[in-house]
């Protein structure tokens, strides 16, 4: 069955993945959107002037790893690009499940994209650049849904049960504004624990909360660490 079936047997279609744009301000507001929504991973893409919410958003960029958003202090404003973000292998929408399980437990990324063209796609992704509408991106393909069509069991259901929905409803600010509090803390820490240190506490400071317009660090890795220097 694992070498019958294929991506588009498993996957979640573009029309169902939860993406933000790469302009999206991280004030209050965007972080408690991103958090209300309650993934660990939320697919990046390009907001290109001119251009309709539709094609924009198969213009993918990579996907933003949301516990980075405890390092954050939203009082910034900074946008979505000033984060790194993890570029993971495209895959063929024909790919079967045997070579995605291999790819996926032996890659750095837990998730892919699937596309039309995934040679398109991934040589802008090497590029740091969106994926391109001629790349076709249909969608994305998962660990976990590569497990759950194995066990023909939900392992976890992200999105779609009235009790999490209003779970998340009664928690998500009181989170939003504790994770704040913790971000703030830790900068000051850092701060008084090298105040001494010549050279030491202005990086360490800027590291943490510093906005900054620069084009942002690549993960090219889920293991590596949340914020570019």
């Amino acid at each position: 069955q694992m070498k019958t079936k294929v991506a588009t047997d498993v996957y979640t279609p573009r029309s169902k993945v939860y993406s933000i744009p790469d302009d999206l301000v991280l004030d209050r507001a965007g972080v408690i959107q991103i958090y209300a929504k309650g993934y660990s991973r939320v697919p990046v893409y390009h907001n290109a002037p001119g251009s309709d919410e539709r094609t924009n958003q198969s213009c993918i960029m990579g996907f933003l790893i949301t516990r980075q958003l405890m390092l954050i202090d939203w009082d910034h404003e900074r946008e979505v690009s000033t984060l790194p973000l993890v570029r993971p292998d495209c895959v063929s929408p024909r790919s079967n499940l045997v070579d995605l399980l291999k790819l996926l437990r032996g890659g750095g990324s837990l998730m892919a994209f699937v596309c039309a063209r995934p040679d398109l796609a991934n040589r802008a992704l090497k590029l740091e650049k969106p994926i391109p509408v001629e790349a076709g991106f249909m969608g994305i393909i998962t660990l976990e849904d590569i497990f759950e069509s194995i066990l023909q069991n939900r392992i976890y259901d992200e999105g779609d049960t009235k009790e999490r929905d209003r779970a998340v409803a009664t928690l998500t600010k009181w989170a939003a504004e504790k994770l704040q509090k913790f971000a703030r803390k830790s900068v000051a820490r850092r701060r008084s624990s090298f105040s001494g240190t010549p050279g030491l506490s202005g990086g360490l400071s800027s590291l943490a909360s510093t906005p900054t317009k620069q084009s942002a660090g690549v993960l090219v890795s889920e293991r590596m660490p949340l914020l570019s220097k």
